[in-house]
């Protein structure tokens, strides 16, 4: 009698078990999906936003310049200092330029 106590013990089979790490696994593999396209939809928003703020960046610069910034090699700092420095001198405020 004794034997057959020790058979009737209650646990967990190896199929259960299987079943349950599969159930596991391709949960994880479906949340990695979807972690890996949330953080590739927010670097692309980042990335809209950027050049959004270049694009009103250069439109700023055309507000106060006339023109648009050119892409020179060797840029001439001095200069654009003194602009900038006479610009300033008369324009107290950034604001100032957009009316």
């Amino acid at each position: 009698m004794r034997k057959n106590n020790f058979y009737k013990i209650k646990g967990f089979t190896l199929i259960e078990l299987l079943i349950a790490i599969s159930i596991i696994a391709i949960l994880s593999v479906v949340l990695s999906v979807n972690f890996s396209r949330a953080q590739k939809n927010g670097r692309d928003q980042r990335r809209i936003t950027d050049l959004k703020a270049i694009q009103s960046a250069a439109e700023q610069y055309y507000l106060l310049k006339g023109n648009y910034p050119a892409n020179k090699k060797k840029p001439n700092l001095e200069a654009s200092r003194e602009q900038d420095a006479a610009h300033w001198k008369h324009n107290r405020s950034p604001l100032s330029a957009l009316s």
